[in-house]
């Protein structure tokens, strides 16, 4: 970047600044990537530089989404997406809508998260794009999750894993891993749950996807406690709520500490159960997170009248 600089050259400067910043969202340094993806943006406003601008446009909106700015995110989306158009540049234009589905399927509008998925994955397929088809077909069965519809779920996580083991894409296994994981743990089997969660977890530590390493750990977590391994669970869960502060992933934090609160509160420690879900209940209210949060109201109200105690709030 200095001899970008030295040199005054707005492209190099751009496609460095760019670069970096897509890294540090990746591993979860949000305020560095925040910073360096507007960085980017003037750079790449300054040198003309169109195609590069509109991915920079692409990751500030997942940078907003992860921060839970719903809203802007879903503006932002709509203006990548826009200029990918103009460019003519159709897989850009797919993967930004695979995103946006993303942002869809948190606010409960399945409807236009599968259209855009779709759309997405036609795309993919016309161009013979493997490797990011076998990401959108994960997203469906993310989606198909999402709504219960467990078999679904399973067929399209069994087909991304497929995918992503021919095309050698890392990263897209160890998710889809940990989201079939979550299909069987839904299913009691349980057995089959931990093995796909531990391929899961060495998948992300090998590749350094920190944020990714504590979903799954939570995972596991979740899996200890419906087995009633409460020592285990809440370690794991610790764990993975110190990545989830690292990394700044505000979402899953307030997942896992409503999660701790219940674990906690069967292992009859009332004051920490209290303070870890009002911290987690917080989290998950403050981003939006309407049906995250009736659900885990539900869950505590459960582990409270188990408890004989009066339901936490």
């Amino acid at each position: 970047m200095d001899r970008f600089e030295a040199a005054s050259d707005q492209e190099g400067l751009a496609r460095g600044r760019a670069t970096i910043a897509s890294l540090q969202l990746e591993t979860g340094e949000l305020d560095l990537a925040e910073a360096g993806i507007l960085q980017s943006i003037e750079y790449c406003r300054a040198a003309g530089d169109l195609r590069r601008l509109s991915h920079s446009i692409g990751n500030l909106a997942i940078l907003r989404d992860v921060q839970g700015k719903y809203d802007e995110a879903a503006r932002v989306f709509s203006e990548a997406i826009q200029l990918f158009q103009e460019l003519g540049d159709k897989m850009g234009e797919a993967i930004a809508r695979a995103n946006f589905s993303g942002l869809l399927s948190g606010l409960a509008r399945y409807d236009d998260a599968r259209a855009e998925l779709l759309r997405a994955l036609a795309t993919h397929r016309e161009t013979g794009n493997r490797f990011s088809e076998g990401i959108v077909v994960g997203m469906l069965g993310f989606l198909a999750y999402e709504q219960k519809d467990l078999a679904a779920a399973e067929r399209h996580h069994r087909l991304a894993i497929e995918i992503a083991e021919s095309v050698n894409n890392l990263p897209s296994l160890g998710r889809e891993l940990g989201n079939l994981a979550n299909v069987y743990a839904d299913l009691s089997r349980f057995d089959e749950a931990e093995q796909c969660y531990e391929k899961s977890l060495a998948i992300h530590r090998r590749t350094g996807h920190r944020r990714s390493e504590a979903v799954t750990i939570g995972g596991l977590a979740s899996l200890q406690l419906q087995r009633g391994n409460l020592k285990e669970a809440q370690q794991l869960l610790r764990t993975a709520l110190e990545i989830d502060e690292a990394t700044q992933n505000r979402r899953p934090e307030g997942f896992h500490r409503c999660e701790l609160a219940v674990c906690l509160l069967k292992h009859c420690d009332q004051a920490g159960a209290r303070e870890s879900w009002r911290k987690g209940i917080a989290i998950l209210r403050e981003m939006g997170e309407v049906l995250a949060a009736q659900e885990k109201l539900k869950e505590m109200s459960a582990a409270c009248c188990e408890a004989g105690i009066t339901p936490f709030e």
